[in-house]
């Protein structure tokens, strides 16, 4: 997202649509003259948190002024659809997802597997996936395993 300055006016309707307070006003009180050669006390415009910004442009469709712009990131980002959401991605980004599922430190299953979670964020992407893929099988396929049993069960229920 960037700001065209010439256009902002620093209304806040960007600082209130952003699902993550990415964005902040800031504000200039020294005497300028604006494009017209008026003279003025006061500048307000959006600045964005690069750190927080997720990329989703709720910002750029509030913005009545079309001063924002968005501009495509390296890395697609995906935008929370509510709070937990929010939560785990940002759990998920400071590398503290270990402490946010496993957050008993008395338990000896929490610390041992909110280990493993810290090992597998912090290892190089093709290392943690291939640890991942074994337990992704396990778990889907418990998963499918007890869907498979309610839909029996229902289906015997109904017929």
């Amino acid at each position: 997202m960037d700001v065209d300055l010439a256009r902002c006016n620093g209304c806040g309707v960007c600082v209130d649509a952003c699902p993550v307070s990415a964005i902040a006003i800031a504000e200039q009180k020294e005497e300028w003259r604006d494009e017209k050669g008026r003279r003025r006390t006061r500048r307000r415009w959006a600045v964005r948190d690069a750190d927080l910004c997720l990329g989703c442009g709720t910002c750029h469709g509030a913005c009545k002024f079309g001063a924002i712009q968005m501009t495509p990131r390296e890395q697609r980002v995906l935008t929370p659809e509510s709070t937990f959401d929010r939560v785990v991605s940002m759990a998920i980004e400071r590398g503290k997802l270990a402490g946010l599922v496993f957050d008993d430190p008395e338990k000896l299953s929490h610390r041992a597997l909110g280990r493993v979670i810290s090992v597998l964020q912090n290892s190089p992407p093709a290392k943690a996936a291939l640890a991942v893929r074994p337990l992704r099988s396990a778990f889907l396929t418990a998963l499918v395993g007890t869907a498979q049993q309610q839909a029996g069960e229902m289906k015997e229920d109904l017929g």
